[in-house]
């Protein structure tokens, strides 16, 4: 599914200080960058950011995938997406099958939260865990697409714009972070350009990290490259407060 954008392309030209007349150029440069920095996020967060509801099937073909096949330890499913702000249902259905089988997930498989399973939480309406504890002594079923949970995960629109009612939902260094390094690439790009004359014309292609750009004919398809081939530490030092690490 399309997911929202976590920061407007306003918020960048505001940052970047362009309030005035923005070139074709520029403008070109901020909508390549800005989606490819988002992307960057999420791929180095390992989640979705922006808040969602998310249907998940667990555990995947592979158990350790998402439940930790340790006799003392398969009570703990992890879910794919994080921070987990509530969970809507889980049904568990050996018979499944991921949602294929003849009657998947009957009202007689829906579980009951406080009584057959928990999150793992340690702030209050937030799980950076993501986990489900299962109660009782069987643990989660190990048969692929046997589990079925519906969830909200991800942080609102308030939390990465730093208006969280509670400050320990506050997410706006992530949103920081991405202008930093969208600020960086437009800069080094907008350097290069005057070093070599300028470049001119639509760009045709752009690429994030070995940061390159190739324009149109207006400079005979000239590419500037700037070489940043890893995240700017200042970059991840604000972004690795959110980063889950899994035990498993």
């Amino acid at each position: 599914m399309a997911l929202p954008e976590i920061v407007s392309e306003a918020d960048v030209r505001t940052y970047l200080d362009l309030a005035g007349a923005v070139t074709t150029h520029e403008l070109g440069l901020l909508a390549t960058l800005k989606p490819r920095v988002e992307r960057a996020l999420r791929r180095y967060l390992g989640c979705s950011v922006t808040q969602a509801t998310w249907t998940h099937h667990y555990p995947r073909a592979d158990p350790y995938d998402n439940i930790t096949g340790r006799t003392d330890r398969t009570n703990l499913l992890s879910l794919g997406e994080y921070p987990v702000r509530s969970v809507t249902t889980v049904h568990e259905d050996a018979d499944a099958y991921f949602g294929q089988g003849t009657s998947p997930y009957p009202a007689s498989a829906l579980l009951t939260s406080g009584t057959h399973y928990y999150l793992e939480s340690r702030v209050t309406g937030m799980s950076m865990e993501a986990r489900l504890v299962r109660l009782g002594r069987s643990g989660w079923p190990s048969a692929p697409g046997s589990v079925k949970v519906v969830y909200v995960a991800g942080w609102t629109a308030a939390e990465l714009r730093g208006d969280a009612t509670d400050p320990q939902l506050d997410a706006s260094d992530l949103t920081l972070g991405v202008l930093k390094y969208v600020a960086t690439e437009f800069e080094d790009a907008m350097a290069a350009g005057s070093r070599t004359a300028g470049g001119s014309g639509d760009i045709k292609s752009e690429r994030l990290g070995e940061y390159s750009v190739t324009y149109g004919d207006g400079d005979g398809g000239r590419r500037m490259d700037s070489g940043a081939a890893h995240l700017p530490q200042d970059v991840v030092a604000l972004w690795k407060p959110f980063k889950r690490y899994r035990l498993f």
